[in-house]
């Protein structure tokens, strides 16, 4: 990129609403998995009559795809306007793997459609939904006229601190992930209560044997062990981040939206899987997922040539 050229804010702000619609459409198709309105429309990509009778659920499932229509639309868009105002050639990437991205979602939501909801379609069809989200985190920051690129100073201590931030910064997003993948196993295997006691699993820490089938140990390994290494490592991750002014603020949401995300998978438990919690928990998940990754890239991108206190005293006496 030439050193002259100037983000449009606006271009910035439209990337953000497109990120932010994008979520809303995660939240919207953990709503149509939640109430089964699935299958209430059963052609695709039109439904046989344009405006059918709304009954029930169904405007639900055709609300969604009114949402995947305009965001395929936005995505598009915003691919062309960074391509239109001469982004580097990884944000054009970016803008290019978004709209294939949208392309491959919206042929897997047909094949989840027409097929009868099969389980591996929607659970790819949910697996591509994070990965995409990531990506338009990943454009609204790249696009954003704020972000500060160049090295900052750090002594000995910060810089041992970024370290472990960069690694931690590896795994933590991947943990996410995997966890939400076990969700959408658990939610499409229809397992959400396999184990419906909590803390304990019928009385035990771990599923006794005549209780254990896959359903229960999948349920477990998601919202026992797969929740428990999460919370330790964006702990973990939001600790060493607070170290930073300019990871501040997105470690103490971080800090606050992971405790959010267990409180509202033991209210699913609780409630019996309640439509608010269990919407709220997906949407919640795509956005810790969401905002781990950022993380993950500011580290990189505004650390990246951060001099040591070692390397400047070495450079001193060198002088």
């Amino acid at each position: 990129m030439k050193s002259h050229f100037v983000k449009p804010k606006s271009l910035y702000y439209f990337s953000l609403f497109t990120a932010f619609f994008t979520l809303l459409l995660i939240a919207a198709g953990s709503l149509v998995m939640s109430t089964g309105a699935g299958l209430t429309i059963p052609t695709w990509p039109l439904p046989s009559n344009l405006f059918p009778p709304f009954k029930g659920v169904l405007w639900f499932e055709y609300g969604h795809r009114i949402l995947a229509g305009t965001d395929s639309i936005l995505t598009i868009l915003l691919a062309f306007l960074i391509f239109k105002f001469n982004f580097e050639k990884p944000v054009k990437w970016l803008g290019l793997t978004a709209v294939a991205a949208i392309i491959s979602q919206a042929l897997l939501g047909g094949i989840t459609v027409l097929y009868g909801l099969p389980f591996d379609a929607s659970t790819a069809h949910a697996a591509l939904a994070q990965i995409f989200f990531c990506i338009m985190v990943s454009i609204a920051y790249f696009t954003s006229p704020f972000t500060v690129k160049q090295g900052v100073s750090v002594n000995k201590v910060l810089e041992k601190r970024i370290v472990w931030l960069k690694r931690l910064t590896l795994i933590t997003p991947l943990l996410i992930y995997v966890q939400i993948l076990m969700g959408a196993f658990v939610r499409h295997l229809d397992a959400g209560l396999a184990i419906s006691t909590f803390p304990l699993a019928f009385g035990h820490f771990f599923p006794p044997g005549s209780d254990l089938s896959f359903r229960v140990l999948m349920n477990f390994l998601h919202t026992r062990i797969g929740g428990f290494f999460v919370l330790i490592f964006v702990l973990e991750t939001s600790w060493l981040g607070l170290s930073f002014p300019n990871l501040k603020t997105i470690s103490q949401v971080n800090f606050i939206l992971v405790f959010l995300q267990i409180l509202l998978g033991i209210g699913i438990v609780l409630t019996g899987k309640e439509t608010l919690f269990t919407t709220f928990h997906v949407a919640f998940g795509a956005l810790l997922l969401a905002l781990n990754f950022l993380l993950a890239i500011k580290v990189r991108v505004e650390f990246n040539s951060a001099p040591s206190a070692a390397a400047k005293n070495e450079a001193a006496v060198s002088s």
